[in-house]
């Protein structure tokens, strides 16, 4: 819990505040999740798509490595300090079933920042399965644009 205040404290004293509905969080992000030493897969594809309205956020999130691994879930979450996101998936809404293996149930703790000219949201996140705890890992999103 240590690192991720030391996280939270650094990254919030070099952002500036935002207000919550100029944030840029509603639309699809794309990029990958990983998971620490230990961990099935060190990195699968991640996408999120988010609809903020004030300080909630919803949506969904797929996780997926080839044609092997895949699972989408409903997801809930909150917006604090114009800039920290904490994330739960929720319902499963489609998946690919696994032999000998479980999806995890993640919650994610996610920054809002700017690389150049992307938005980018990082961070960690951790998760369970009915049999005990998942290997967590960390998450890096860029938004991407809207097509015409």
């Amino acid at each position: 819990m240590m690192p991720l205040l030391s996280f939270i404290f650094l990254v919030s004293a070099s952002q500036p505040f935002v207000p919550l509905d100029t944030l840029p969080l509603t639309g699809r992000w794309e990029g990958v999740l990983t998971q620490d030493e230990g961990g099935v897969l060190p990195e699968y594809k991640f996408v999120l798509v988010l609809q903020s309205d004030g300080q909630r956020i919803t949506g969904f999130s797929e996780v997926w490595f080839a044609s092997e691994i895949y699972i989408k879930h409903s997801i809930e979450g909150t917006i604090s300090q114009g800039f920290f996101i904490e994330i739960k998936d929720g319902i499963v809404l489609n998946k690919k079933e696994l032999k000998d293996k479980t999806y995890c149930l993640k919650t994610y703790q996610l920054v809002l920042s700017r690389a150049g000219d992307a938005w980018v949201l990082k961070g960690r996140w951790q998760g369970t399965t009915p049999i005990g705890p998942c290997v967590p890992g960390r998450i890096h999103l860029t938004r991407r644009a809207g097509r015409v």
